[in-house]
């Protein structure tokens, strides 16, 4: 932020410089500005208008307002005054004596309204007579209102201090004005008084008690606006009354601040006498000593110095004291920072103090920071040196005293540019002279952005050029693409450059990577002067680019007529081509270039030299329609039915772009009217697809096969219905075309129009005589299409002219049905009004209800009911739509559905409800809507598997808590059926074929089948195996049996502690479950753990007192199982549960484990156990905690000779 001064006491004078009609005002914004170190004003002095005196020159201000009145004087006789008005007592305050003023409103009994009063600008009595204190003290004496503002809020009081005049207010203070009442920008009158230097009125303010320390909006206070102006005495007189020296304003600026940017010097040293924090600054902000810096106060910055205050202080962005001073040029601030240890290379934004001056060009500074070793050389983030920016400015002096110092001046930027390049660009030729006297590289440096001779030709400077081949440039030095001073040259077309490089040696055939020379160039950019001028150098005019281009082709494609022609005199070859085929003449034609053409022609070109694709000149003229280069080419013998590659001829190519009068002059040059291209099309065709009408009828007046069809058997006719063209299908109706022509679908035109929605063309078809119902291949009718599209126009146009409504072919869809598919209801409502049959079925017994509510056609589902359509069809799975709409979570077609009566309850073959659909689909929603209407919660499907199980198996804990509030018994048993896989398979192939007695026979049969089996699952049992603890919390507090158990025995603490689940076991350890249920193998919940290695499964059961000694069927204990499971863990746990087991029955060690015996323990199994000696082992060291954990074995298991611990077997005696 850098101060840019404007003046706070002006804009107060400027709100009322007349302090009797216009008083002073302290504006907000104006203060608000004042505070900002950028926006401090300068002093406006304020004359003070003497008091006591009548008629001062500030009166004449209120006498512009007032009308003025003639009062006669005293003893003079005079006729009866008018009735007294505000206007003739603002003049009376304004004229008359303070004695005559008294006798005046002695006289008028209407004089306290009239002293309360403001006239439309703004003035009442008691300010008009501001500057007259005997005059005010009459006017109070009457009752004047000693506060009354106007409408800015400012009052006499206000006024008066603005305008310094004391007397007035002792008068004012004496009859009891407030003191401390602001105008509407917040400014009191000490704050007025103090801005202005009314030392006195300051004095009197304080002595009545002002607030010294009052603050506008912006928290200015008038100590504040005091050392701001200028005003010493004020500033003393405030801090003896104790002003605070340090309040901030709301941008963070003291007082001191103020001072210092002024450069007050005589107020700085007061303030910091009265303990002004010398650095009080909100951080990133300017502090005092960087406003004085920079407004070069040299005495302040000393005196802020000596006084301790921090001299690289920085500023948001990093500019410190230093730079401020060195950029705005005061080099006696910058000695004296440098020499209190300012930071000389400090940086803002990468800038450094010595970067700043150089930009600024103050010279004196540069010579300052320079005699102080400030860092000559230093970059900004960009990668500029302080010498780039001189370069750049054009600061010769400064890049002198840079270079004198002994700066690089071969440095590169980011951008690899080095100060003669930026000196070059910039077009600055002394210091470019001055920066090569000084060791700058002529010919750049390795990694520079170019070399300097290349800048200066491109920037078409031949002083420069002069000046850098005089100094050594090489002429023919290229860069990363091979493009020499000589190419860039080519861009100006200044001859004087080329011809000065070539007589320094530059070769004018160089060639750039992608194969340009000068000539090439040269011709591209139409530089002719230059290319006839170079002719005596020796140019090989034929040398092609990367891409085979010549200068000819260069010329030709940028329309240079006169390089053209230079270079056929000069012998150019005319027919060379590009690497894609294209020769000078092909391009001249592709854009039009009539006169190249000619020109090209005249030199020889040849007329049907085509390109790598087959086109010729005169295939790519008519293509882009360029008629004069078409007629050119026709008379210069041009073959008219010489086409590309794909067969497509000149005359395909003016058709199918729409170019008649080219279409006509091939025509008359006896162009192939009937001419194929490989996939058929004719120029009538292609005519017709583009939609260009004037093209089709001129064609058809020269009798095409209008009947010529395409590979895929569309005919003209077909594609103008496809497009909609109207009129061109009547063109071609006329000339013959077939209405009942089909295309390889079976498609006739009617379908194609039909189809794509064209009304009008299909009542055109229909005019001719097409067939309404016939169909394609898949059966489709022209009816059933436009359905399926949702064409209603179309539909209804067909139906008006007698299609039939159901008609199909071949097993094809209905046009109901097309629409159905489609969601278009308002085609269904139309079909469904015209009696299209409502019953129809598609494969697997699907209705049309089916579809619609599959694919939630609401609409379509509330048209289809409200023509009677059944509601409750079922599909031949037993499915109604009510069932799709469940399985699709479609609340709104459901609730269509219901509305109708729809029995919510309705099975399919495997007795699976929608209820059941919902359920499995995880759509809460749709639940709770069957719910509502009385859906069975104990309907089981052929599993015997009711809503509530479906649900828990899926996963779907929202839905399980629905049913339950909705009565769904916790405790159902389930009964499951797994039939053998022959009947099964048999099973599925009816139901796929919609033999329902099938499989309503193979259902009853399948109790008594072999190998049927049937179990029993519980509810709780199955979230307990899943683990869902909030629905194993829903069913308990729904009245599941916690210890209810399945056909084995099993209860859901059994499988929760199989499953791993400790906060379902801890859960329905807390609702009662026995913690020592037997199942039928006498397996118990910590057994089942155990087995499984759940440790924490374990420790709950063990705290709610499950049993260790509890023995299976096998005679197995939870210590046999945790030592088969190998966890070290499980197995401690027991251990510490003080077990005991009187059984040898312990697992085997596997192959594994034994193969990593240890030693030790193979040899106590030889010595204890003969068989041993048959299992040899391998060595394994044994750990210390495995020891430990031996030993506790041997003390407690008795009848336990070896158990398997984290894979080592351990033998004990």
């Amino acid at each position: 932020m850098m101060p840019n001064p404007t003046s706070t006491v002006d804009a107060i004078a400027a709100n009322g410089a007349t302090p009797m009609n216009s008083p002073t005002t302290i504006a907000v914004d104006a203060i608000a500005e004042s505070a900002t170190p950028t926006n401090l004003p300068t002093t406006t002095a304020v004359d003070a208008t003497p008091t006591n005196s009548p008629a001062t020159t500030v009166d004449d201000a209120i006498a512009k307002e007032t009308t003025p009145v003639e009062f006669p004087t005293t003893g003079t006789a005079a006729p009866e005054p008018p009735p007294l008005s505000l206007e003739r007592l603002i003049s009376a305050c304004r004229e008359l004596a303070a004695a005559d003023l008294r006798e005046l409103l002695a006289r008028n009994s209407d004089v306290a309204v009239l002293l309360g009063q403001v006239n439309d600008k703004g003035v009442t009595p008691l300010l008009a007579a501001i500057a007259r204190d005997d005059v005010v003290r009459v006017l109070l004496e009457f009752g004047a209102n000693v506060d009354g503002a106007n409408a800015r809020g400012e009052t006499p009081l206000f006024n008066a201090s603005a305008f310094g005049h004391s007397d007035t207010v002792a008068a004012l203070l004496a009859y009891g004005a407030k003191v401390d009442a602001a105008n509407a920008n917040g400014a009191t009158s000490l704050h007025v008084a103090a801005a202005t230097g009314r030392e006195t009125v300051v004095n009197l303010l304080l002595a009545h008690g002002a607030s010294i320390d009052a603050e506008t909006p912006g928290a200015q206070t008038p100590l504040l606006l005091a050392a701001f102006a200028g005003h010493a005495d004020i500033v003393a007189e405030l801090l003896a009354h104790g002003a605070d020296v340090n309040t901030k304003t709301a941008d963070g600026e003291t007082a001191l601040y103020a001072a210092a940017q002024e450069g007050h010097t005589d107020i700085v040293g007061t303030l910091l006498a009265h303990g002004a924090s010398v650095n009080a600054v909100t951080p990133d902000e300017p502090s005092p000593l960087y406003v004085a810096a920079f407004g070069g106060h040299e005495e302040v910055v000393k005196l802020l110095l000596l006084h301790g205050a921090n001299v690289d202080a920085t500023i948001e962005g990093g500019a410190a004291p230093l730079f401020s001073a060195a950029m705005r040029g005061h080099s006696a601030v910058v000695e004296v920072l440098a020499a209190q240890g300012a930071a000389l290379d400090i940086t803002s934004g990468g800038m450094t103090p010595l970067y700043a001056a150089v930009i600024s060009n103050h010279v004196d500074v540069i010579v300052t920071l320079l005699s102080l070793g400030a860092n000559a050389d230093a970059k900004m983030a960009d990668g500029s040196t302080p010498l780039h920016a001189a370069v750049l400015m054009g600061h010769r002096n400064a890049a002198e005293l840079l270079l004198a110092r002994g700066v690089n001046a071969n440095a590169t930027n980011a951008g690899g540019a080095t100060p003669l390049c930026v000196a070059i660009q910039s077009g600055h030729k002394e210091v470019v002279t001055t920066l090569l006297t000084h060791g700058a590289s002529v010919n750049g440096v390795p990694g520079s952005q170019a070399s300097p001779l290349k800048l200066a030709t491109k920037m078409g400077n031949a002083t420069v050029v002069a000046e850098l081949l005089a100094h050594g440039a090489k002429a023919d030095a290229a860069d990363a693409y091979g493009l020499t001073p000589l190419h860039d040259s080519s861009f100006s077309g200044r001859e004087d450059i080329v011809l000065l490089l070539l007589s320094h040696g530059a070769r004018i055939d160089a060639v750039a990577a992608d194969g340009a020379t000068l000539q090439y160039n040269l011709t591209k950019y139409g530089q002719t002067e230059v290319l006839d001028g170079i002719r005596s150098h020796g140019t090989n005019i034929h040398l092609a680019n990367v891409d085979g281009m010549t200068p000819l082709y260069a010329a030709a494609m940028s329309d240079h007529k006169g390089v053209v022609e230079i270079l056929l005199k000069h012998g150019a070859r005319v027919d060379i081509a590009t690497m894609n085929g294209m020769t000078p003449l092909y391009v001249a034609a592709q854009r039009g270039y009539t006169d190249i053409v000619v020109s090209l022609l005249g030199g020889g070109a040849s007329v049907d030299v085509a390109m790598v694709d087959g086109a010729t000149p005169l295939c790519i003229a008519c293509q882009k329609g360029h008629q004069d280069t078409v007629a050119v080419l026709l008379v210069q013998g041009a073959n008219v039915n010489v086409g590309r590659h794909d067969r497509a001829t000149p005359l395909h190519l003016a058709a199918g772009f729409g170019h008649l009068e080219i279409v006509s002059m091939l025509l008359a040059y006896r162009a192939n009217i009937d001419a194929a291209r490989t996939n058929g099309e004719t120029p009538l065709f292609e005519a017709a697809a583009a939609g260009h009408t004037a093209v089709v009828e001129e064609l058809l007046r020269h009798g095409p096969n209008v009947e010529a069809a395409i590979l895929e058997g569309a005919t003209p006719l077909h594609i103008s219905t496809e497009s909609g063209h109207k009129d061109i299908v009547v063109a071609l109706l006329s000339h013959g075309a077939s209405v009942e022509a089909t295309d390889v679908s079976g498609g006739t035109p009617l379908y194609v129009a039909a189809k794509n929605g064209h009304k009008e063309v299909v009542i055109e078809l229909l005019r001719h005589g097409s067939s309404v119902d016939k169909a394609d291949v898949d059966g489709l009718t022209p009816l059933g299409i436009a359905a399926g599209f949702g064409h209603i126009d179309v539909v209804a146009e067909l139906l008006k002219q007698g299609a039939s409504v159901d008609a199909t072919k071949e097993g094809g869809p209905a046009p109901l049905f097309s629409a159905v598919a489609r969601g278009h209801s308002a085609v269904v409502e139309l079909l469904a009004s015209h009696g299209a049959a409502l019953d129809i079925t598609g494969k697997l017994g699907v209705t049309l209800l089916h579809v619609a509510a599959f694919h939630n056609h609401v609409g379509v589902v509330a048209t289809l009911l409200s023509h009677g359509a059944n509601a409750g069809a079922q599909m031949a799975d037993g499915s109604t739509p009510l069932h799709s709409a469940a399985w699709n979570g479609l609340r709104d077609v459901a609730e269509l559905l219901l509305s109708r009566g729809v029995n919510v309850n309705m099975a399919t073959a495997r007795r699976a409800t929608p209820l059941h659909y919902a359920c499995t689909r995880g759509h809460n929603e749709l639940v709770q809507l069957l719910l509502s209407h009385k859906a069975d919660t104990s309907a089981t499907n052929i599993e015997d598997a009711a809503p509530l199980y479906v649900a828990i198996k899926a996963g779907h804990k929202d839905i399980v808590a629905t049913l339950l509030a909705h009565g769904a018994s916790a405790n159902a048993v389930i009964s499951s059926l797994k039939l053998p896989q022959s009947i099964a398979n048999q099973v599925v192939s009816a139901m796929r074929t919609g033999r329902k007695d099938v499989v309503a026979s193979l259902l009853s049969r399948h109790a008594g089948a072999s190998g049927a089996k049937r179990g029993v699952a519980i509810p709780l049992n199955i979230a307990a195996e899943l683990g869902y603890t909030d629905v194993v919390t829903s069913l308990l507090a729904n009245g599941a049996k916690v210890n209810a158990a399945d056909e084995g025995g099993l209860t859901s603490l059994h499988v929760a502690s199989s499953s791993g689940h400790v906060d379902v076991v801890t859960e329905l350890l807390s609702h009662g479950a026995s913690v020592d249920a037997v199942a039928g193998n006498k397996m118990t919940p910590l057994l089942a753990a155990a087995q499984q290695g759940h440790h924490d499964v374990m420790i709950a059961l063990l705290s709610h007192g499950a049993r260790v000694d509890v023995i299976l069927a096998n005679g197995k204990t939870p210590l046999h199982a945790a030592a088969g499971s190998g966890d070290v863990a499980v197995l401690r746990t027991l251990l510490d549960a003080t077990a005991t087991a009187d059984t040898t029955s312990v697992p085997a060690p596997t192959d594994q484990v034994a193969a990593s015996l240890g030693s030790d323990a193979n040899a106590h199994e030889q010595a204890s156990t003969p068989s041993a000696q048959e299992r040899p082992r391998a060595v394994v060291p044994e750990s210390r905690e495995q020891r430990s954990l031996r030993h506790q074995l041997r003390r407690r298991l008795d009848g336990v000779r070896r158990c398997c611990i984290s894979g080592i077997v351990l033998e004990l005696p």
